[in-house]
C-alpha cells in the first residue's frame, strides 16, 4: 500500500469466492472510507453494481505497483497482466460518489 501512496484504517483480505465476487458491492463509501480491500491471486476486477467510483491498484508478487487507476466508474472490467494481487478502495476524489 505504501508503494501506491495509500494508508488505511483497516485492510480486509478477501479470499472466499463469493466474497471476492461481491467485493465492495453494497458497501457505503462513508462507512468504508478508510478501508482497503486486498484480493490475493487476482489480476482482474469488475465494478458492476457499484454505486461509487473505485481506486484500484494492481501489484506484482513483490508488491510493486504495475497499474494504478483512480475513479474507475461502475460497470467496468479492468485487468493487468502480471498482477498478483489487487487493492481496492472507494475513490477519494470529490464528486466520485
Amino acid at each position: 500500500m505504501a508503494h501506491a501512496g495509500w494508508c488505511a484504517r483497516r485492510v480486509i483480505v478477501v479470499r472466499a469466492f463469493f466474497k471476492r465476487l461481491r467485493g465492495l458491492i453494497g458497501g457505503k463509501s462513508d462507512e468504508c472510507a478508510d478501508d482497503v480491500f486486498l484480493f490475493p491471486k487476482c489480476s482482474s476486477v469488475h465494478t458492476f453494481f457499484m454505486t461509487h467510483a473505485l481506486d484500484i491498484v494492481f501489484a506484482d508478487k513483490e508488491g510493486r505497483v504495475l497499474l494504478s487507476l483512480e475513479e474507475v466508474p461502475p460497470c467496468r472490467i479492468v485487468w493487468c497482466r502480471g498482477a498478483s494481487f489487487v487493492l481496492e478502495r472507494f475513490s477519494r476524489k470529490p464528486g466520485s460518489g
